[in-house]
């Protein structure tokens, strides 16, 4: 077996185990894409955001910067917001998303451009939770 073969079984493993985490957390029906197509997002269910699942052994700066690159393109394409799940072998999942959705009328600031937050789903959906 290849290793994009083994991979693509741990990848639906960590879809699975991801919607069924964030249906936990955000009470909303969150579903594996059985049938993606390149471009698009990982998960359902989740009005106005477009869900980006990575399953993997290391979970480098290196590869969640280029995963996120993925997400944000894939949520523009729909016109949602992105976030990215991730989880590294023996790891908890981890989020990034947007900072600018930290910002409030009441709390301006000049952010650098991408800038991004990490945290645990729980507390992405405490801040983010629509």
């Amino acid at each position: 077996m290849t290793v994009g073969a083994m991979a693509r079984p741990k990848g639906a493993a960590g879809e699975r185990e991801l919607a069924r985490l964030l249906t936990e957390v955000t009470g909303h029906d969150i579903t594996r894409r059985v049938r993606n197509f390149k471009g698009e997002d990982d998960l359902q269910g989740l009005p106005g955001w477009s869900i980006e699942c990575k399953r993997n052994k290391t979970g480098t700066p290196a590869q969640v910067s280029a995963w996120w690159r993925q997400a944000k393109r894939q949520a523009a394409a729909i016109g949602c917001e992105p976030v990215l799940f991730y989880r590294a072998d023996f790891g908890q999942w981890r989020a990034v998303w947007n900072a600018e959705l930290l910002l409030t009328d009441s709390r301006p600031c000049a952010l650098p451009e991408n800038a991004t937050v990490e945290g645990n789903p729980q507390t992405w959906w405490a801040v983010c939770g629509m």
